[in-house]
């Protein structure tokens, strides 16, 4: 029967006819088994290569870990994505490893528990807490009297979203709360493809009354999930969708400098970065993820960071408890560095990537280095000890 030479009043029955025509051919021939066979195989196909929705279950649990690697190649393609896309990334090569750590909230402080525990409002009650970077600690520690360490960001999941809630320092080595007074959602549940959202958050840290000091971070954050497909990873391939988060941040600091004078805010440049992260189905947290800054409508990426398997090679394990301090951050002519363990060499390279200095063989705990020469702008510094590294950015004032 020839569909098209029917009247188009009569085409969907006459259509639906033909079909039920071929249903009966299939069944008089035993064909049975092909037809259901068939069948199976577009759902197994739908369900097993077709975009995925993530939900609360797919991301992590309190004592849930999870191991990164660390790369560094500023030819990778961020930019591509679409649907059904492959991401092939399975070249990365690690150039360091850490074991992220999603902490419940009873291993916290009494002062924790009464900011982020049971007895804080709902909106406020954290599922977990992890070790963070999202705040310059080594630029606050110039400014205070006391040492500051550790620093952890409080995470709040539900059906609906996940968000960040707050940070927690160690002061003089007792653990203080910061709530976030305007509550950011990182992810808006479910996700699934072409899903967009926007958020902010505000969050002050105020150091008062051990010193007159007080730290503002703004955040605006614009997301979009644009794109899906399969991921490529040295470790295996994975049914992803991929999400782009431009945010923009302000950060202002408060001092006194001079007792009984009233103190001031000074206002840090805009800061400008990109998030491209690529998350699957109960993988507890992202699978790989992209940070670039912009710069004169330029990216550069900042750094990669993707889930492996343990490698002997891996350089720097969060679950080790090493502490790595770099003061004064912004600098101008010599950075201070510590470390809980032996640094036996460094390595300084720019934004591009490019190695612009190294020292071997030192074997200290404690050395200075001198950037005076070096032209204004972002670096990375590669502090290595043993079995372990960290990659600390600064700015060269």
């Amino acid at each position: 029967m020839n569909c098209k030479s029917l009247n188009s009043k009569y085409l969907f029955l006459s259509c639906f006819d033909s079909f039920v025509h071929l249903l009966k051919f299939i069944f008089m021939k035993n064909s049975i088994q092909f037809f259901i066979q068939f069948f199976l195989f577009l759902f197994y196909f739908n369900f097993s290569f077709g975009q995925i929705s993530l939900q609360e279950t797919d991301f992590a649990n309190p004592n849930d870990t999870v191991r990164y690697s660390q790369a560094m190649d500023q030819g990778i393609d961020f930019s591509t994505t679409g649907t059904n896309n492959t991401w092939n990334f399975s070249s990365l090569t690690s150039t360091g490893q850490y074991v992220k750590n999603f902490n419940p909230i009873g291993f916290g402080s009494i002062l924790v528990q009464a900011t982020f525990g049971f007895f804080a409002s709902q909106n406020y009650q954290a599922s977990y807490f992890t070790q963070n970077n999202d705040l310059p600690i080594d630029l606050l520690s110039g400014f205070l009297p006391v040492a500051i360490s550790d620093l952890n960001a409080y995470t709040h999941s539900s059906s609906s979203k996940i968000s960040s809630i707050g940070y927690s320092l160690s002061v003089n080595s007792q653990a203080v709360p910061f709530k976030s007074d305007t509550i950011e959602t990182r992810y808006s549940l479910p996700l699934d493809y072409n899903d967009s959202y926007n958020s902010r958050g505000y969050t002050l840290v105020d150091f008062n009354p051990v010193a007159d000091f007080k730290f503002k971070q703004h955040r605006q954050r614009s997301s979009v999930v644009d794109g899906w497909g399969s991921l490529i990873l040295p470790n295996g391939t994975y049914n992803v969708l991929r999400l782009k988060h431009l945010i923009n941040e302000i950060d202002s600091i408060f001092v006194s400098v001079i007792p009984g004078f009233p103190g001031f805010w000074i206002g840090t440049p805009p800061i400008q970065t990109v998030e491209y992260e690529w998350i699957g189905e109960s993988k507890k947290d992202v699978l790989l993820k992209i940070v670039t800054s912009i710069t004169n409508g330029s990216e550069q990426i900042q750094s990669i960071d993707f889930q492996d398997s343990y490698s002997v090679s891996g350089l720097f394990d969060q679950g080790l408890g090493l502490y790595f301090s770099l003061v004064p951050n912004p600098a101008e002519n010599n950075l201070t560095i510590t470390s809980s363990a032996s640094i036996s060499d460094y390595q300084i390279y720019d934004i591009t990537g490019k190695l612009i200095s190294q020292k071997n063989s030192i074997d200290v705990s404690k050395l200075e280095i001198d950037i005076s020469e070096l032209l204004i702008g972002t670096y990375f510094i590669s502090l290595n000890s043993e079995n372990t590294s960290k990659k600390i950015k600064f700015i060269k004032l």
